[in-house]
């Protein structure tokens, strides 16, 4: 946003519009400022300067950076007891046998954080199936009004755990009895938006597996344990320079095949102070982006082990946290995945998901 906002200015300059390309280069200046992008803004400080008629030179713009703002993100782990409701959204598009279909899944519960005799943490949660939506059929299709697949549910409610007092995972503690629970009342879901037609039953066994699948003990506490791990564990003590990609390596879940754990490549950036809700006045939580891909040399042995010709696929995600506990306040995942099989590599999946959550404590 910030190269495009700079780019922006040096049309307008070029068109002759020197008004706009000025204040267009001081909108890129305070967003270099937010984002803590000195080298950009020390170019753009020459860019304003030559537009202004000034001169440019090294000293000009030492002077202007002077006051260029250096943060740093100290993340510690320091969660307190206390309440909170969580809100899960996903939106997916696939494309499968040439449909486009695309999916909703929703839920909305309740979290409790308390503290053990031991010193550590128990996190229970309530509520988790009253406001549910799988969100396994299709909402709308393209050229054709019965849906020719379900997706997996997805967005489901998270399992019971503990983590000791520095915060790390110790384990889960409710996942076989919530998975029965949710294995149920997700076919109860399924079979009531269930559409008519000949292929209706096909179509409702092929979501029932897919429910028998996803919704295991085994990997609901998997996915518990890496959603933890992702919005939490992984910054604890970290020190973290505004605008600097680190990188690291760790195993995640295979977008489109959550059985599947390779180790992926992981790059990271603490980018800006944000508030930490949309009411909040003062920017007190850090906003912190992730990037990860999966290891070249593991994904090609797991393409070999089911028998795709090809498969590919990225995991974005933005997550809102504060420094000084680490109680996360949002996350946002961007996935795709590309897989196909057979010669030609005519049969093929191509999908995308979007899921935001958001978590709201008490005194918010």
């Amino acid at each position: 946003m910030v190269i495009k906002q700079s780019d922006v200015g040096t049309v307008l300059h070029r068109l002759g519009d020197n008004a706009a390309a000025l204040a267009a280069i001081e909108t890129a200046l305070e967003m270099d400022r937010e984002y803590g992008f000195e080298d950009e803004a020390r170019e753009n400080y020459k860019l304003l300067l030559t537009w202004r008629g000034e001169s440019a030179g090294d000293a000009q713009t030492a002077l202007l950076m002077e006051d260029f703002p250096q943060r740093r993100a100290v993340l510690q782990f320091g969660w307190r007891p206390g309440d909170a409701r969580i809100t899960l959204e996903s939106h997916r598009e696939c494309v499968d046998g040439g449909q486009i279909a695309a999916s909703r899944a929703a839920a909305t519960f309740e979290r409790r954080v308390g503290a053990d005799k031991d010193g550590g943490w128990s996190v229970s949660y309530t509520d988790r199936l009253s406001r549910y939506e799988p969100g396994v059929w299709p909402t709308m299709t393209q050229g054709s009004e019965i849906p020719q697949m379900v997706f997996p549910p997805a967005a489901p409610p998270a399992v019971d755990f503990k983590v000791s007092a520095t915060g790390e995972f110790e384990g889960v503690t409710d996942s076989t009895a919530f998975a029965v629970r949710l294995a149920a009342e997700t076919e109860e879901l399924i079979r009531a938006a269930a559409p008519s037609g000949d292929r209706s039953r096909s179509l409702i066994g092929a979501a029932f597996e897919a429910t028998t699948a996803t919704f295991s003990a085994e990997m609901l506490e998997a996915a518990t344990a890496e959603n933890y791990q992702l919005e939490t564990a992984m910054w604890i003590g970290a020190t973290l320079e505004q605008g600097v990609w680190y990188e690291t390596s760790g195993p995640l879940s295979l977008p489109g095949m959550p059985r599947v754990v390779v180790q992926h490549r992981i790059e990271f950036a603490f980018t800006r102070l944000v508030p930490c809700t949309a009411g909040a006045a003062e920017p007190t939580c850090v906003e912190m982006v992730i990037r990860a891909t999966p290891d070249e040399e593991a994904l090609e042995q797991v393409i070999d082990d089911v028998g795709l010709a090809a498969y590919t696929a990225s995991t974005e995600a933005r997550i809102v946290t504060d420094p000084a506990t680490l109680l996360p306040y949002a996350r946002e995942e961007r996935l795709y995945w590309y897989a196909s099989a057979g010669e030609g590599r005519q049969d093929f999946v191509l999908e995308s998901e979007h899921l935001v959550s958001t978590t709201s404590y008490g005194a918010d």
